[in-house]
């Protein structure tokens, strides 16, 4: 028989001929017949091969057949999905309902359901996210799974794409119900059950918008976790269900398409979490981050505004920002300049925000110059929001925080971070300051205070560690600044850099610091003319 007949024949016994073949011994011939012809089918023919199988399936009642059938299409379609094949609408028409019946036969194994929620994912993911479409026979079939073998429904509802809200909305309360009774009497039940209802929590937490019942599953998310430690249960009962819930969520970050809202959550349950993986020895951060990859700039973003969120999954957010933008400075990855534009104002609001941890708000500050520098590259017009910040609301506190940081320290510290970023915020805030006539008092107050400053650590014997350092950051600034300077921002320089240098006692390094930065200034100077 022609291999285009076995598929397009009404008779099933060509492929389930195929089928039985593949598990013949591999030197076979039968085996190397069939499996030619079946990586045939799977090249060419994938539509009529998926309703084949299911119709193999569905009608025979050889037990060791079937299981074999819908096996070697549970193996197939994970291939044809990183290939981005799509299954045609025709076909869709005849699978859908196929595939129902074969969910509701009687008395199914669990090594079939197995196999048939990889077959359901991959059937659903081309309804619902490819053609946009509704599959309310698979949300009835779920309700009545949930009433009557809860734990199968969690197994299949994990495997699901993100689903529209009439979808879930069907058997919502009755899967809560049924998950909370596994979580909060993990005692009372295997390690499997336990481990499909935590990842069945995490993925309603992802479906849902209400935000009182995400706080209530992240709630019960940790009292679960932590009564499987505190009832004395195996530890490795607790870091297996975390190991299976990382593979999990990174593989839906790879296939779904996250919400800022949906990435918070995410971040959020990664947190709560963390508080177990601490004492069981596995570390979130890196899933956690990873997951921050898989959203746009803005997601990431906005997930770092949310108000009352932990500063440790805000540091990572932001992390992961500043790493993206770098990668789209050096050409490793390219963000839309209308992305980056769009960023500007929850930029702005995050810089307002009070209390933040020096060292969140440091990586802040430099997705800030990264984002102003693309503006400026591609704007006629600079980030006017951004000059209003540092030059008016913000006057206040830099002058504040520069004079209190300004201050030399009485000793040398293993970080000496702070006198040093003091230094050259002083530089930044006035160089920026500059033709702005109603701030020209602060601009040469500030000035004569970083003057001062370096005088002072220099005849104290402190110069190594802190003002050297500082230097070189302020030549690495005037480097990435260098392009928009004008006469103004090069006289203010030159003089600033003549005082540094005229302070008596300074140690030879530091000058050639400064020596450096002016030579470099002069030399560019000569290029433009």
């Amino acid at each position: 028989m022609k291999a285009r007949e076995i598929l397009t024949s009404p008779n099933l016994d060509g492929l389930t001929m195929i089928v039985d073949n593949l598990y013949t011994r591999k030197q076979s011939e039968d085996y190397e017949t069939a499996r030619t012809l079946y990586d045939f089918f799977v090249t060419n023919f994938p539509n009529c091969l998926t309703l084949k199988l299911l119709k193999i399936y569905l009608s025979s009642s050889d037990q060791v057949l079937r299981l074999r059938s819908i096996g070697h299409l549970s193996e197939t379609l994970p291939g044809l999905r990183n290939r981005n094949f799509k299954l045609s609408l025709v076909a869709l028409h005849e699978i859908k309902p196929l595939l129902i019946s074969c969910l509701t036969r009687q008395n199914p194994r669990k090594c079939d359901t197995n196999c048939l929620r990889v077959i359901v994912s991959f059937v659903a993911e081309n309804v619902m996210s490819f053609y946009n479409g509704r599959w309310e026979e698979l949300s009835e079939y779920i309700l009545l799974l949930v009433n009557q073998d809860p734990i199968r429904a969690f197994s299949y509802f994990i495997e699901l794409p993100l689903l529209y809200e009439g979808f879930i909305n069907r058997f919502l309360e009755k899967l809560r119900e049924e998950v909370y009774k596994v979580l909060l009497h993990p005692e009372k039940n295997k390690e499997e059950a336990w481990v499909l209802a935590l990842t069945s929590a995490v993925k309603m937490g992802i479906e849902v918008s209400d935000s009182v019942m995400r706080r209530e599953i992240l709630h019960n998310v940790m009292k679960s976790a932590f009564e499987v430690m505190w009832l004395g249960m195996e530890r490795e009962f607790a870091i297996r269900g975390l190991q299976y819930l990382d593979k999990y969520l990174a593989k839906e970050a790879k296939l779904c398409k996250w919400s800022s809202k949906q990435c918070g959550f995410v971040a959020a349950f990664a947190y709560v979490i963390a508080g177990v993986g601490t004492n069981l020895g596995v570390d979130s951060d890196r899933e956690l981050y990873y997951m921050f990859r898989q959203c746009t700039p803005m997601e990431v973003l906005s997930f770092f505004a949310i108000p009352g969120s932990d500063y440790r999954s805000r540091e990572i957010a932001i992390k992961r920002l500043y790493d993206s933008l770098c990668d789209h400075t050096s050409s490793q990855w390219e963000i839309d300049v209308s992305e980056i534009r769009g960023l500007q104002p929850l930029l702005i609001t995050c810089l307002k925000e009070e209390g933040l941890p020096e060292n969140i708000y440091k990586i802040l500050g430099q997705v800030v110059f990264h984002v102003a520098q693309e503006t400026f590259n591609y704007e006629k017009d600079p980030w006017f929001d951004l000059w209003d910040y540092i030059g008016s609301e913000s006057k206040v506190e830099f002058e504040k925080a520069i004079n209190r940081n300004l201050t030399p320290p009485r000793e040398l510290l293993v970080d000496n971070s702070r006198w040093v970023l003091a230094f050259t915020g002083a530089y930044c805030s006035a160089i920026h300051l500059l033709e702005v006539k109603s701030h020209a008092g602060y601009v040469k107050k500030i000035a004569y205070k970083m003057i001062d400053s370096v005088r002072e650590l220099v005849e104290r014997g402190m110069e190594v560690g802190l003002v050297t350092r500082a230097f070189r950051d302020l030549e690495s600034i005037v480097k990435k600044q260098w392009d928009w300077y004008m006469t103004c921002e090069c006289r203010f320089l030159k003089g600033l850099l003549w005082r540094l240098y005229a302070i008596k006692g300074m140690k030879i390094e530091s000058k050639y610091v400064l020596w450096r930065i002016n030579v470099n200034i002069e030399r560019s100077v000569d290029e433009n003319l």
